[in-house]
């Protein structure tokens, strides 16, 4: 996926991603739970402005993860 440079910069710089649980530095991917990342998947597309059905098809798929 292409992210604009203007993303990246909110992400990396001024910290807008938020996880529901701490991450640490170092952290492998398959570490962190799968509720977390598809929040997080969540936030990064409505950074980039996508359809809301996108988005809210990432928060069902985090709410089947806690299941």
């Amino acid at each position: 996926m292409d992210i604009p440079k203007a993303v990246k910069e909110q992400i990396l710089r001024q910290k807008v991603l938020k996880p529901l649980i701490q991450i640490e530095a170092g952290t492998k991917p398959y570490e962190i739970p799968a509720y977390v990342r598809y929040d997080l998947i969540a936030q990064t597309y409505q950074l980039l402005g996508k359809a809301k059905e996108v988005i809210a098809h990432q928060f069902l798929s985090a709410s089947w993860a806690t299941r």
